[in-house]
């Protein structure tokens, strides 16, 4: 993002700067949803597992682990 800033610093109006800036915050939190999602699925196939005695909810679990490492 630097770099694009520098190439075109000249060229660049306000409202160029504010979208580049929109963007990359907005791929931020696209990627912070993603890891919580991910935390939560391995949460949650652990807990399943754990604390659990039926036999559906443990495959959940089980199916819930390698999905929360998979996203």
């Amino acid at each position: 993002m630097v770099e694009y800033y520098r190439r075109y610093k000249d060229k660049l109006i306000l409202r160029d700067v504010l979208a580049a800036d929109r963007t990359q915050l907005a791929n931020e939190r696209t990627l912070l949803s993603y890891l919580r999602t991910a935390l939560t699925l391995f949460i949650a196939g652990v807990s399943f597992i754990r604390f659990f005695d039926s036999l559906l909810i443990e495959i959940i679990g089980w199916l819930f682990i390698p999905l929360g490492t998979w996203v």
